[in-house]
């Protein structure tokens, strides 16, 4: 970890949780309900040694979980790494996003007020 995120953590008085998150497994109970929920150069997605990406089952579960981490009115923005194409996701998976009313620009995939 840089010292630079340590120390802002450290003034912000921000709790930081170590987590991997894997595909159809809940995140954990952090204790609390967040207005905003943000992660970016996301890379859990995909399994860079295989060419795997999760596709529309595992996103449905994972933000259906992010949801109940959320305060009413919360929103949700996450920024995606690209491929070794330039890729953000598939076709299928944009429409996927679309279809749950995200803005979809490029690596950004955000979500609106539930």
């Amino acid at each position: 970890m840089f010292p630079l995120f340590t120390e802002l953590l450290d003034l912000l008085r921000v709790e930081r949780r170590v987590w991997t998150i894997r595909p159809y497994e809940p995140l954990p109970d952090l204790g609390r309900k967040f207005d905003l929920i943000s992660a970016f150069s996301i890379d859990f997605n995909r399994e860079s040694k295989r060419d795997w990406w999760w596709g529309p089952s595992e996103w449905a579960f994972f933000l259906e979980d992010l949801k109940r981490h959320l305060n009413p009115g919360g929103r949700i923005v996450l920024g995606l790494n690209p491929g070794k194409g330039g890729e953000y996701y598939t076709a299928e998976l944009r429409e996927f996003f679309l279809n749950l009313g995200a803005s979809v620009e490029r690596e950004n995939i955000a979500f609106s007020p539930n």
